[in-house]
């Protein structure tokens, strides 16, 4: 697992994983998640975009990703970034 940060806060985290086939033959393979970024990102593999996620301007429980705000005392709140 790695992180791509600007600063100590990561922005998206990047999974590898080597696997083997049917055949016994190794290949990679990579997963990507947003981690703490509301912008939008673009990750490109050979010059080609693999994955891109659009910018957080609303959050609602619906969606595949939301931030937490959580107070010292009580339940979390959820809240735009």
């Amino acid at each position: 697992m790695f992180a791509f940060a600007m600063g100590t806060n990561p922005e998206a985290l990047l999974f590898l994983e080597a696997r083997d086939d049917a055949d016994g033959q190794s290949s990679w393979y990579f997963g990507l998640a947003r981690r703490g970024s509301s912008a939008e990102i673009h990750v490109l593999l050979d010059e080609k975009e693999v994955w891109c996620v659009r910018p957080m301007t609303r959050v609602t429980p619906q969606d595949p990703f939301c931030h937490f705000l959580r107070p010292m005392t009580g339940n979390p709140v959820l809240a735009p970034p």
